[in-house]
């Protein structure tokens, strides 16, 4: 690493800056009056631009220390000074984006605005800390460009932030089903470490395999958790055709779907960490228990909710009733153990 000049003081002190503006806007909440009107055309078109100004700015600071020598301070303090006011220009338009817009989407552009000035102080930190031009430096400002264009992929309501928290969810879920039957389809077959181990003479321990009780449990179990899967699929259908951000309930409406994601996504996965070997049937009782009424509250509010007619009662219901299903069912068969 070569010796730094006086510019690595300048990009430090730019780089504590930045770390001041990523703290508040961490911290902070929308200063914007509510009473305001919103034109969110506007609004999508102006963080646009000042996105696409942060992206050109950091281009231009960075091939400024492309390569040695460095400029001097006359040449690259206005450089920084120009990135440092896109910055603050962003934060401004972020902190005037009203919550009455769906705190969901408030989160989705809070963490694309916090990459993206984050981006920018690791670009700067680099080119202080790094031989100009480093790979670091050019990984850096690939970084900010990344940053900038997730703008266009980033939901610009509050129903397309809600439909990606529910399609994010359902992965999870078959990903934790994914793995439970990957599971129970290698049981008794050996991986490469228990081969040497048994190879050394080494005792596998019954402990790691499930009973024929076990794997009667292990599918009502799974039974459940195919439930929030089916759930899942149809919230998003829901989510697609009928949610609607047209007044401040449906849209607080739509959090609070997130809401009841936030608890469902968890109690899938404490179901789902519970039925590994060795079993604990009682563990296995009180994530089912929880799973259930997770379930049984997520239905009854859609249920409620704008997000659901009279056609959407019929598989509901269904859902209900195949939540009670599998809870009893897991409840007989741990009982009966």
């Amino acid at each position: 690493m070569a010796e730094k000049g006086a510019h690595a003081n300048v990009m430090r002190n730019f780089v504590d800056n930045l770390q001041l503006v990523l703290s508040q806007i961490r911290e902070g909440e929308s200063q914007r009056d509510e009473k305001d009107e919103f034109d969110r055309q506007a609004y999508w078109n102006h963080i646009g631009t000042v996105f696409t100004a942060i992206s050109n700015e950091a281009t231009k600071l960075s091939m400024a220390f492309s390569k040695p020598p460095a400029p001097p301070p006359e040449h690259s303090q206005p450089m920084i000074t120009s990135l440092e006011r896109a910055t603050l220009a962003l934060v401004s338009a972020y902190y005037s984006f009203p919550k009455t817009q769906g705190v969901t989407l408030r989160k989705a552009l809070k963490t694309a605005v916090l990459n993206i000035i984050e981006s920018v102080r690791t670009l700067a930190q680099n080119i202080a800390d790094y031989d100009l031009g480093s790979p670091e430096q050019l990984r850096a400002t690939g970084i900010v460009w990344h940053g900038a264009d997730i703008l266009s992929s980033l939901p610009k309501d509050n129903q397309r932030a809600t439909l990606a928290i529910v399609e994010e969810t359902a992965e999870l879920v078959r990903d934790a089903l994914h793995e439970l039957q990957e599971a129970l389809e290698s049981e008794g077959q050996a991986d490469d470490l228990d081969e040497l181990l048994i190879a050394d003479g080494f005792v596998m321990s019954n402990e790691d395999t499930w009973t024929d009780s076990d794997k009667e449990v292990l599918a009502a179990s799974m039974g459940l958790i195919k439930t929030v899967k089916s759930l899942l699929k149809k919230s998003k259908e829901s989510v697609k055709q009928n949610a609607v951000c047209d007044t401040e309930a449906n849209i607080a409406q739509l959090d609070d779907l997130v809401d009841h994601l936030g608890n469902l996504s968890p109690a899938v996965d404490n179901l789902a960490a519970s039925l590994y070997p060795p079993m604990v049937y009682p563990t296995i009782m009180k994530h089912t228990e929880d799973l259930s009424a997770c379930i049984e509250k997520y239905l009854q509010f859609l249920k409620h909710s704008h997000m659901t007619g009279e056609g959407d009662q019929q598989w509901l219901e269904f859902l209900l009733k195949a939540r009670q299903h599998n809870r009893d069912k897991v409840y007989s068969l741990v009982h009966k153990s």
